[in-house]
């Protein structure tokens, strides 16, 4: 069997951070990612994780350190049950170097909560408000601002984790 692009390329690899996301099952996300022009794609030749998103998700907490272990986060997360996903509009992040086209997901009381649970295991997260999203994209610098637009989709109760470790391994796992 073929690996995914992505899972060829990072395989081996140590991130330097892990990360706890909510998988998203979006039918025919390739639709969705035919919106982004091809030439606004952004694209760094030293890291192939940018371009468009392969494998959508709402990220509850980057920058776990190494040694958070999958038994670690099911104890954060074991009281919560499947989480709506609201999708609430098309939008983007912006910074210096690229834009990223995004779905912005509706902050409810329990993604909140989960990432302050979360955000008690040992990590580096750089940002101390959490936006939750599904990236689309990352376009170049300036181009971003034309995909905004005006979406409202409930995604329904989602219930897989998956937790990526920094050493680029994956455990995957139901909310009860």
């Amino acid at each position: 069997m073929i690996k995914k692009w992505k899972e060829f390329i990072f395989e081996g690899i140590k991130h330097k951070f892990g990360c706890v996301m909510v998988k998203v099952p979006i039918k025919n996300w390739e639709n969705t990612t035919k919106m982004i022009d091809k030439s606004d794609i952004y694209i760094d030749k030293s890291d192939p994780s940018y371009g468009i998103e392969t494998d959508p998700h709402v990220t509850l907490l980057f920058g776990l350190k190494d040694g958070v272990s999958l038994d670690n986060v099911k104890e954060k997360l074991k009281k919560y049950p499947p989480v709506e996903i609201i999708i609430d509009g098309v939008d983007i992040f912006e910074n210096d170097q690229f834009d990223v086209v995004k779905f912005n997901v509706k902050k409810t009381k329990q993604l909140e909560s989960m990432f302050q649970s979360l955000s008690e295991l040992p990590n580096e997260n750089e940002f101390q408000e959490y936006k939750p999203h599904i990236t689309i994209c990352y376009v170049n610098k300036g181009s971003g601002k034309k995909y905004i637009k005006k979406v409202n989709k409930n995604l329904g109760h989602l219930d897989t984790i998956e937790l990526s470790h920094p050493s680029g391994e994956k455990d995957i796992f139901k909310l009860v």
